[in-house]
Order: C-alpha cells, then structure tokens, then sequence
C-alpha cells in the first residue's frame, strides 16, 4: 500500500482555494459548492485588490517620480547637450550632476530590498506550488484508492 505522506495547504487564500476545490470534488452537496463560490469569490476580490494597488502605486507614486526624473533629465539636457553637442562647459556649470548621475538606482537600499522581498516571496510561492502539485498528482484516483 503505498502512502503518501500528509502535506498541510498554505495558510492563505490560495490554500483555502485548493481545499474548496478539494472538498468540490469530494461531493455533490450543494452546501460545499455554496462554500466553494465564497471562497472563489474571495480569490477574485483578492487579486483585484492585487491589481488595484498595483495601479494606486503607479499612478501616486511611480508617475510623480518618472515627471520628476524627465524634467530632471530635460534640464541637464538643455544645459550639458545644447544643440545635440556635449559642452563640457555645460557640464561644470550644471548644478545638479549628483542627481543626474544617481537616476538609475535613485534609492537603491529601497530598490534592493523590494527585490529581496519580492524574490524571496516568489520562491516560497514556487516552492508552495510544487509540492502542492506533486501531492496533487500523488492523490489516489478512482473508487477504493485505485490509480
């Protein structure tokens, strides 16, 4: 007989997904299913407020920054490039280098640990994902525990 060893589901709303879509697939009582579409429904509102941080956050914080950067950016262009042409002069009197030369990583200890946390949430999520699948997969199908 072989056995397949007991995984616990994510505590999360993706973990109450997979138990509901377990339990559904478990019985015809319409109780589970009304569950089922709460839970489901629970999901979709989840990722939307996903979805609508993502666009608070581009809208409030990233457009107000990239504005900044551009004018930022079109000043040191008008003085240091008139013309097209570099003018070192230009250069030496244009007040706002330090700002100019740091555009690519302006907060690189904010820029790095959103990168930690995001590849680091991204791995437990991948990792979650796998072994839910492999005790997916390892689920008996069938009447009696037949595969």
């Amino acid at each position: 007989s072989h056995s397949t060893p007991r995984q616990d589901l994510p505590e999360s709303i993706y973990g109450a997904a997979m138990m509901a879509m377990i339990r559904s697939s478990q019985t015809y009582r319409s109780v589970v299913h009304g569950v089922t579409a709460c839970v489901f429904g629970a999901l979709v509102l989840n990722i939307f407020a996903q979805f609508y941080v993502l666009i608070c956050t581009k809208m409030y914080i990233c457009d107000a920054a990239v504005i900044r950067v551009r004018q930022l950016y079109g000043h040191y262009e008008a003085m240091v490039f008139p013309g097209g042409e570099f003018s070192p002069d230009g250069w030496h009197n244009f007040d706002r280098t330090e700002e100019v030369c740091q555009i690519p990583m302006s907060q690189p200890a904010f820029f790095i640990a959103i990168l930690a946390i995001w590849t680091g949430t991204c791995w437990v999520d991948l990792l979650d994902s796998l072994t839910s699948l492999s005790s997916w997969i390892g689920f008996p199908s069938g009447p009696a525990g037949e595969r």
